[in-house]
Protein backbone atom coordinates (compact mmCIF):
# COMPACT_ATOMS: atom_id res chain seq x y z
CA UNK A 1 0.00 0.00 0.00
CA UNK A 2 0.84 3.74 -0.77
CA UNK A 3 0.56 6.27 1.49
CA UNK A 4 2.54 9.86 1.05
CA UNK A 5 1.49 13.00 3.26
CA UNK A 6 2.69 16.17 3.25
CA UNK A 7 3.31 17.52 6.90
CA UNK A 8 3.87 21.48 6.84
CA UNK A 9 7.26 22.60 8.82
CA UNK A 10 8.61 25.74 9.67
CA UNK A 11 12.53 26.70 8.39
CA UNK A 12 14.57 27.85 11.71
CA UNK A 13 16.34 30.23 10.03
CA UNK A 14 16.32 33.49 8.09
CA UNK A 15 19.92 33.34 6.43
CA UNK A 16 18.64 33.60 2.40
CA UNK A 17 21.63 31.03 1.30
CA UNK A 18 19.55 28.28 2.75
CA UNK A 19 16.56 29.34 0.25
CA UNK A 20 15.14 25.63 -0.09
CA UNK A 21 12.33 25.61 2.45
CA UNK A 22 12.60 21.58 4.06
CA UNK A 23 9.01 20.18 3.80
CA UNK A 24 8.82 16.70 5.89
CA UNK A 25 6.38 14.44 4.16
CA UNK A 26 5.12 10.77 5.82
CA UNK A 27 5.43 7.08 4.20
CA UNK A 28 3.86 4.32 5.99
CA UNK A 29 5.79 0.92 5.03
CA UNK A 30 3.84 -2.37 5.86
CA UNK A 31 6.58 -4.89 4.99
CA UNK A 32 9.76 -6.04 7.75
CA UNK A 33 12.08 -5.10 5.22
CA UNK A 34 12.20 -1.48 4.33
CA UNK A 35 14.09 -1.68 1.05
CA UNK A 36 16.82 1.42 2.33
CA UNK A 37 20.21 1.39 3.51
CA UNK A 38 20.77 4.65 5.64
CA UNK A 39 23.83 6.82 6.54
CA UNK A 40 25.37 8.56 9.56
CA UNK A 41 25.84 12.50 9.14
CA UNK A 42 26.83 14.18 12.01
CA UNK A 43 24.80 11.55 14.35
CA UNK A 44 21.46 12.43 11.83
CA UNK A 45 20.25 9.18 9.76
CA UNK A 46 19.87 10.08 6.31
CA UNK A 47 18.48 7.55 3.50
CA UNK A 48 21.71 6.77 1.17
CA UNK A 49 20.13 4.36 -1.27
CA UNK A 50 16.38 2.61 -2.06
CA UNK A 51 16.03 -0.72 -3.62
CA UNK A 52 14.46 -0.19 -7.16
CA UNK A 53 12.06 -2.53 -6.10
CA UNK A 54 11.78 -1.61 -2.28
CA UNK A 55 8.95 -1.00 0.03
CA UNK A 56 10.42 2.93 0.88
CA UNK A 57 10.58 3.77 -2.85
CA UNK A 58 7.14 2.12 -3.79
CA UNK A 59 5.70 4.86 -0.80
CA UNK A 60 7.40 7.64 -1.79
CA UNK A 61 10.99 7.93 0.03
CA UNK A 62 13.56 10.05 -1.39
CA UNK A 63 17.21 9.26 -1.03
CA UNK A 64 18.86 12.00 0.84
CA UNK A 65 16.25 12.31 2.85
CA UNK A 66 16.42 12.61 6.92
CA UNK A 67 14.70 10.60 9.05
CA UNK A 68 13.13 12.36 11.47
CA UNK A 69 10.38 10.53 13.34
CA UNK A 70 10.34 6.58 13.00
CA UNK A 71 6.32 6.23 14.19
CA UNK A 72 5.71 8.92 17.15
CA UNK A 73 9.35 8.85 17.97
CA UNK A 74 10.93 11.99 17.06
CA UNK A 75 15.01 11.24 15.88
CA UNK A 76 16.12 14.58 17.01
CA UNK A 77 17.41 13.58 20.38
CA UNK A 78 18.66 9.96 19.04
CA UNK A 79 22.21 8.54 17.96
CA UNK A 80 22.13 7.30 15.16
CA UNK A 81 22.33 3.72 15.89
CA UNK A 82 19.57 4.50 18.42
CA UNK A 83 17.49 5.26 14.82
CA UNK A 84 18.78 2.35 13.25
CA UNK A 85 17.67 0.06 16.89
CA UNK A 86 13.97 2.11 16.59
CA UNK A 87 13.67 1.32 12.53
CA UNK A 88 14.33 -2.21 13.40
CA UNK A 89 12.22 -2.73 16.63
CA UNK A 90 9.65 -0.79 15.04
CA UNK A 91 5.79 -2.88 14.71
CA UNK A 92 5.06 -2.55 10.45
CA UNK A 93 2.74 -0.57 9.16
CA UNK A 94 5.21 1.54 10.11
CA UNK A 95 5.13 5.30 9.54
CA UNK A 96 7.96 7.18 8.98
CA UNK A 97 8.23 11.02 9.14
CA UNK A 98 10.89 12.35 6.49
CA UNK A 99 12.38 15.60 5.45
CA UNK A 100 14.09 16.20 2.34
CA UNK A 101 17.33 17.69 2.71
CA UNK A 102 19.20 19.69 -0.47
CA UNK A 103 22.22 18.03 -1.61
CA UNK A 104 24.44 21.28 -0.93
CA UNK A 105 23.63 21.13 3.21
CA UNK A 106 24.27 16.85 3.08
CA UNK A 107 27.69 17.73 0.96
CA UNK A 108 28.30 20.41 3.72
CA UNK A 109 27.73 18.26 6.66
CA UNK A 110 29.38 15.23 5.14
CA UNK A 111 32.36 17.79 4.31
CA UNK A 112 32.42 19.14 8.40
CA UNK A 113 31.92 15.59 9.57
CA UNK A 114 35.40 14.66 7.43
CA UNK A 115 36.82 17.72 9.32
CA UNK A 116 36.07 16.10 12.52
CA UNK A 117 36.71 13.00 11.52
CA UNK A 118 40.60 14.01 10.28
CA UNK A 119 40.82 15.83 14.23
CA UNK A 120 40.45 19.33 12.14
CA UNK A 121 37.64 20.06 14.52
CA UNK A 122 35.10 22.17 13.41
CA UNK A 123 35.79 24.80 10.72
CA UNK A 124 38.23 27.58 11.42
CA UNK A 125 36.74 31.61 11.19
CA UNK A 126 38.09 31.90 8.27
CA UNK A 127 36.58 28.98 6.66
CA UNK A 128 33.24 30.24 7.95
CA UNK A 129 33.54 34.03 6.86
CA UNK A 130 34.63 32.03 3.55
CA UNK A 131 31.70 30.10 3.47
CA UNK A 132 29.68 32.57 4.70
CA UNK A 133 27.50 30.07 6.60
CA UNK A 134 26.77 26.70 7.64
CA UNK A 135 23.61 25.63 5.63
CA UNK A 136 23.01 22.53 7.46
CA UNK A 137 23.18 24.37 11.01
CA UNK A 138 19.47 23.80 11.77
CA UNK A 139 18.67 21.83 8.76
CA UNK A 140 19.79 18.63 9.84
CA UNK A 141 17.46 18.77 13.36
CA UNK A 142 14.51 17.45 13.78
CA UNK A 143 12.83 20.74 15.23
Amino acid sequence: SKEVRNVSSSSDTDDSSSATAMEDYEIVIDQEMLGLTVENVLERTIIRTLLPDGAAKRTGAKIGSLIAKVGNVDTSNLTHFETIDELRQSQRPLKLTLRHISSDVLRCAREEMGRLIRGRGWASSEEIEENSSRPWKGSLNSN
